[in-house]
């Protein structure tokens, strides 16, 4: 005879926690998006067999030293980011870069609160897994806690000036983890 475990008790026991896809840019790809004015964003093909559309991000530096692609909004969605344990990605880029990360938010003294952490990203697509832990706060390099993350409001990625004068960086199924 099989034993069967009691109804109360299946539901008292807790579901694997899920990623929370903040895009795959296939459907309303751009929405929440933003980028500095030395940026193009446009939803494309990803160049790869494995992956439909990503957000293709073609940043020239003719005039700046950096670019920024931003999400915005972060605090619509039904995810309690401070259950998150960080953010993965899906990137490539035309030739290999750091890659700043930030997860930012205003303070209630209208101060921008940012926390950075930087990712090699190479001309290969690649999946980067970024914990909380490796954000630091600007300045100061404290780890972002688990009550800061719940105040997040803004996910930026942030390329700096190489060599050339212009680069084009590729994202994907841009999620926040699971802890």
């Amino acid at each position: 005879m099989k034993r069967l475990l009691p109804l109360a008790l299946l539901l008292a026991l807790p579901l694997a926690a899920q990623p929370q896809l903040l895009n795959s840019f296939e459907a309303a790809p751009l929405q929440g998006w933003q980028s500095k004015d030395n940026v193009k964003l446009a939803v494309t093909n990803s160049q790869d067999a494995t992956r439909k559309g990503a957000l293709r991000c073609a940043a020239v530096f003719e005039k700046f030293t950096y670019a920024w692609i931003r999400k915005l909004d972060l605090k619509a969605g039904a995810f309690s980011l401070e259950k998150a344990g960080g953010i993965m990605f899906w990137a490539r880029v035309e030739a290999p870069a750091a890659l700043a990360v930030h997860l930012t938010w205003v303070d209630e003294n209208k101060k921008e609160i940012r926390h950075a952490a930087s990712v090699a990203v190479t001309d290969k697509w690649q999946q980067y897994t970024v914990p909380y832990a490796a954000f630091k706060k600007e300045p100061g390099g404290t780890a972002l806690g688990a009550e800061e993350a719940g105040k997040i409001t803004w996910l930026t990625f942030t390329l700096g000036k190489k060599e050339a004068a212009q680069t084009a960086l590729w994202l994907d199924d841009v999620s926040f983890m699971a802890k």
